[in-house]
């Protein structure tokens, strides 16, 4: 059969394949091909990367990392991981979607809104004011939206604070007559920022339940009759926790 094939057929070799014809790459081979990625498809993976560093809060300075570039570089030969350059850039267009998207939510809302404000110091020591608006939407549903984590680089006195708030409500182009009240805790800074915008704004001062359950229960600890009662308790739990024998005996 083979010296037929030779014979009557040009081209054709003892192991199948024909000369001059390029042989056809098998699937492990079709699937490592090194395709470059089209503007589509580089898009959607540059989008995705972005998100994962914004959501997982990484530094911008990740993407320059050997490994990440590896590991992009064994997902997907084909798609060429941008500069940070252009990561920065792309996540200062998203803030300014972001920001516009909160700014038409608001402003399309019929609903009155809260705000809650909180002061609050990093590891670093680096104090920051959290405000957070809440307002019920047009389908009944409890809408909250974190306006703003801003450093706080001056003294937190009260006049410092409410100027802040009022600050990030211009921003966004809130009426001062669409907010009805500001949640804050117990510091005395915070609650006298909050009463200079009630006596200029109306807004009512509401301090936080929690925080303020969290004072009472604080300061019922260091009544001497309960101070007793939680040291015995402790005592006992210590005990049965020290003692094997104590504690099978608990259990029986």
């Amino acid at each position: 059969m083979n010296e037929h094939m030779k014979r009557k057929h040009v081209g054709f070799t003892e192991d199948g394949e024909t000369s001059g014809r390029k042989k056809q790459c098998t699937m492990t081979e079709f699937v490592q091909q090194n395709r470059p990625c089209t503007p589509q498809q580089s898009a959607i993976i540059t989008d995705s990367v972005m998100k994962m560093l914004v959501t997982d809060m990484r530094p911008l300075s990740m993407v320059e990392d050997q490994g990440f570039k590896s590991m992009i570089s064994v997902l997907n030969p084909g798609y060429t991981l941008p500069s940070r350059t252009h990561f920065t850039k792309l996540v200062e267009r998203k803030y300014q979607e972001a920001f516009q998207n909160v700014k038409d939510a608001i402003s399309t809302n019929e609903s009155r809104i809260a705000i809650t404000a909180d002061i609050w110091t990093s590891i670093a020591t680096e104090a920051f004011l959290g405000i957070t608006c809440h307002y019920i939407a047009e389908d009944w549903k409890m809408i909250s939206i974190c306006l703003t984590t801003m450093p706080l680089e001056d003294r937190h006195t009260a006049a410092n604070i409410a100027e802040c708030l009022e600050e990030v409500t211009e921003k966004l182009e809130i009426p001062a007559q669409k907010i009805i009240a500001i949640v804050h805790d117990n510091d005395a800074n915070i609650v006298a920022a909050a009463k200079i915008l009630m006596d200029m704004h109306g807004w009512a001062s509401i301090r936080c339940t929690g925080h303020t359950l969290q004072l009472v229960i604080s300061a019922a600890l260091k009544n001497s009759g309960i101070e007793r009662a939680v040291s015995a308790a402790r005592g006992l739990v210590e005990h049965f926790k020290k003692s094997e024998l104590a504690s099978s005996k608990l259990k029986e």
